[in-house]
């Protein structure tokens, strides 16, 4: 029975990965041929999945039919796409000929990223409320505030979320049926599972932006998933954009070596990582032979015939280009993935799609935690803080070689371990920025200096949540990439609770600072903000106060659109007249004339 689940779950998931990705090229008979199995006689071309999700999850607005979906290989490179590269045609379809095209040396500025996601867990129908499957699911997206500036590269990465959001719900459903007719099979029969132990099953699609600049966009959709079999998968697929357009990078475009030439290279490092895991590469020739810069579509679907063909899995860092091949694509499932990076410093790199010189960048990073005295030593960067017997620590130490300093600060380890970014400034500084706490939703990032090796304790800022235009169809969290532009959504009590976004830069401490004298209001907790008491007010036109006083009148509903942080909130009344209201303090609850804002106005509403 144990045979049967590990080939039915396999057969799942590599049906399921048909749907998804037609990266992932190594035929299911050659793993089990390298794994040291046998088969059964199955077909493995089929879509597992038919037809379309009749409703998305959420919020996450029309979705494409199938009907509408639109084929974005390109005809001069013959690059063959996923769900994330079909999208890149929208960007296309306003350009007739290469010269409408904006080639990638042209320089765009940087937008501003977030990622939406959705979350489940379903469960069994009986008494045992057995936990029988997890999903989750992220996709990449421009913040709404620039989907005018870059409407190509938005409506790109629109149409991939809505069509990503699509088949996470198909996917989900289908997973359920399946966990289900598993869960009730056990219930029914001898095996040695019980339902209180039964191996749920789990699938999740996350997003990950490894390089976000002037030029380009690129992205890693990491996937793991676990349907029943012997082992869970994991594999990643990667797509890459040029900002200024939307279009799809093929990796024909980045080299300026031929296929074969290519082709050589590569082997050489695969071989050599084979070596240094003390293992052979097995008949590369012939699995490389499958892989083209511009693969035959009508080859791509049957990975067990001879002649199939696909294209390179890759993607964008900082450091270089990356050509990566999942479990199964080239060896065993237990010899793992492989990454071979080219550095941009290498000939064979197209100069176009090298970093810009002085580029900044943030990205998270791994650095680990540890109780104080517990590695002392450790020769990799890594956190201590104070064992204190409780939840918290109230100081974290950030130990790089012989260079440590320490911040007072509250610290909760268990957040420390999610949060953590270094920061690349265009001129040479570096930073860690570590989220250490989470008090109703108030982030506390500690701030250290790493430049040149010594670590020096700075400061501490605060970020109220991460979600962002919760007022659109795609609501969802900001992605920190850029040291010029990093989004804080800060949280105002002065009419109520309200929150706006800020754009920062890293200044010359490391501290996040900005330029703006004013923020929009992103959401407001009040319903219904209604005048009880004459309010005093200036007039406020093209977001500037006129000079104009007045008041605003008893019974005029407000809400708070504007505010500097400081003085002042500008408010839209009922009537469309927009107000600025001077307050005499901003501190909670909100004074104007040194009176609580309560008794000019009713149905104002604080949280946390």
């Amino acid at each position: 029975m144990k045979t049967e689940l590990y080939y039915e779950g396999l057969l799942r998931m590599r049906k399921r990965l048909n749907k998804h990705i037609k990266k992932i090229v190594a035929p299911v008979f050659a793993a089990a041929l390298l794994a040291g199995c046998s088969m059964p006689d199955m077909s493995l071309t089929k879509d597992f999945f038919e037809g379309d999700s009749e409703e998305m999850i959420g919020d996450a607005g029309e979705s494409l039919s199938a009907d509408e979906n639109i084929d974005a290989t390109k005809e001069d490179k013959g690059t063959s796409s996923d769900s994330s590269a079909d999208a890149s045609t929208v960007a296309d379809e306003d350009s007739d000929t290469d010269d409408n095209k904006v080639p990638v040396t042209d320089i765009a500025d940087i937008p501003i990223y977030k990622v939406i996601g959705r979350y489940d867990t379903r469960r069994s129908d009986d008494d045992n409320k057995t936990l029988l499957l997890t999903t989750s699911f992220s996709s990449v997206m421009i913040i709404d505030d620039y989907k005018d500036e870059y409407p190509k590269l938005y409506e790109v990465l629109r149409q991939r979320a809505d069509e990503g959001l699509e088949t996470y719900t198909s996917d989900s459903e289908s997973m359920y049926s399946e966990a289900t007719e598993h869960y009730e099979s056990i219930k029914d029969s001898e095996s040695p599972y019980n339902e209180d132990e039964f191996p749920s099953y789990y699938n999740d699609a996350c997003d990950k932006v490894t390089r976000s600049d002037s030029r380009i966009l690129s992205i890693v959709s990491e996937n793991d998933s676990y349907a029943g079999g012997a082992h869970p998968y994991h594999y990643m697929v990667g797509v890459s954009f040029i900002v200024a357009t939307g279009e799809t990078i093929a990796l024909s475009d980045v080299l300026t070596v031929s296929e074969d030439e290519f082709k050589k290279e590569l082997k050489g490092r695969l071989e050599q990582q084979f070596e240094e895991r003390e293992s052979t590469f097995v008949n590369p020739d012939d699995y490389l032979s499958h892989y083209k810069f511009s693969p035959d579509p009508d080859k791509m679907d049957d990975y067990t015939g001879e002649d199939y063909e696909t294209d390179f899995n890759f993607y964008f860092a900082y450091d270089g280009v990356h050509v990566f091949f999942n479990a199964y694509d080239i060896a065993s499932y237990a010899e793992g993935s492989f990454d071979v990076c080219f550095s941009y410093d290498e000939s064979l790199i197209n100069d176009d799609y090298k970093l810009v010189d002085g580029t900044g960048y943030m990205e998270p990073d791994d650095i680990a935690s540890y109780k104080d005295a517990t590695y002392k030593g450790a020769d990799e960067m890594h956190f201590e803080y104070e064992d204190e017997g409780g939840t918290y620590s109230s100081s974290l130490t950030l130990v790089n070689g012989d260079s440590r300093d320490t911040l007072d600060v509250d610290v909760d380890p268990t957040i420390l371990e999610h949060g953590v970014y270094h920061v690349y400034t265009g001129d040479g500084r570096e930073y860690i920025y570590a989220m250490c706490d989470d008090v109703n939703d108030l982030e506390v990032f500690a701030v250290f200096d790493i430049t040149g090796g010594k670590v020096k304790a700075v400061d501490c800022f605060y970020r109220d949540g991460v979600w962002i235009d919760i007022d659109g169809d795609y609501e969802g969290s900001a992605i920190w990439n850029n040291p010029e532009k990093i989004l804080l959504t800060q949280c105002g009590v002065g009419l109520g609770t309200f929150t706006y976004l800020t754009i920062c830069h890293v200044g010359d401490d490391g501290m996040p600072v900005t330029d703006d004298e004013a923020y929009e209001i992103d959401d407001v907790v009040s319903d219904e903000i209604t005048v009880t008491m004459a309010v005093p007010a200036n007039i406020v036109e093209n977001g500037e106060d006129t000079g104009k006083e007045t008041t605003i009148p008893v019974g005029t509903v407000v809400v708070p659109i504007r505010c500097d942080d400081n003085s002042y909130i500008d408010v839209e009344a009922d009537d469309g007249t927009i107000y600025r209201i001077y307050f005499s303090s901003l501190e909670y609850p909100g004074y104007i004339n040194n009176k609580e804002v309560t008794e000019y106005f009713s149905g104002i509403v604080y949280v946390g």
